[in-house]
């Protein structure tokens, strides 16, 4: 959450007088994570710059290419939460910041797991890092989930390896799957996602493009609230959600590994 650490930077910079910022090597890269404007926050997990993932991990290369599971890969959304109250706008980045070996993982997993730490940083709003699992299975699992609570205090949520989605020839070849867990949440606080492959859906984006992509049928605690839009390849392309009595939308509007006649 960017907004909790204006202040600290601010007195920092204060302190430290005209000089004090200086040249500092860390994500100068103004163009990808905007954290950067204010620094590196990296505040999905506290400061941790000094993420490397594991030296050595098992790959799948086809299945990671299917679900867009590429290390450094980079996604912007727009988001809109609206409600009883005026809407809320935030700006919605996420990057895939490590691969670890199962064995390293806490708590640890099979040595035939490949996990991808993704990183999801809100501008405003409360920030979240989601580990996924591949096995060779064709299967995306859920591990775990790390919720900021604030500057310095996180939460851990461990998952229980519930499927995420699935690789297929295409999108349509997932058409009547059903999944027992959602991109980007977990099954926690009372929480129980799930999602089924329904329809193929022209998702529209930017200024006028369109793509195709597949429509997963979002369940909460079996009620249907709303549709998540999966692209092979690209990764999550968006979702427009009811929940907790706000209806949240997302909308990709950069990412790394869709191909450049995407526009984003």
């Amino acid at each position: 959450m960017r907004s909790l650490l204006l202040a600290s930077i601010l007195f920092g910079l204060s302190a430290c007088g005209p000089g004090g910022w200086g040249n500092s090597s860390n994500n100068t890269d103004l163009t990808t994570d905007d954290d950067d404007s204010f620094g590196d926050d990296d505040d999905a997990t506290g400061d941790d710059d000094d993420v490397t993932g594991s030296d050595e991990t098992t790959a799948y290369p086809d299945e990671e290419e299917f679900f867009a599971l590429a290390l450094g890969a980079e996604w912007r959304y727009d988001e809109l939460v609206s409600s009883d109250t005026l809407p809320v706008e935030d700006d919605v980045f996420v990057d895939v910041r490590a691969r670890w070996a199962g064995p390293d993982l806490d708590p640890p997993w099979p040595a035939d797991v490949v996990a991808f730490e993704i990183r999801v940083d809100r501008l405003f709003g409360q920030d979240l890092t989601h580990w996924y699992g591949l096995d060779g299975t064709g299967t995306l699992r859920w591990l775990k989930t790390r919720v900021q609570l604030d500057l310095l205090e996180f939460e851990d949520h461990v998952g229980d390896g519930s499927v995420v989605l699935e690789t297929g020839a295409d999108e349509e070849a997932l058409i009547g799957r059903s999944f027992e867990a959602a991109l980007m949440y977990g099954d926690y606080d009372g929480e129980d996602f799930s999602t089924s492959a329904e329809t193929i859906e022209t998702f529209m984006y930017g200024d006028g493009d369109e793509v195709e992509a597949l429509g997963l049928l979002v369940s909460e605690g079996g009620d249907d609230v709303g549709l998540q839009y999966f692209k092979a390849r690209w990764g999550l392309l968006g979702q427009q959600l009811e929940l907790d009595g706000a209806s949240v939308m997302w909308t990709i509007t950069e990412c790394s590994l869709c191909p450049g006649s995407a526009g984003l």
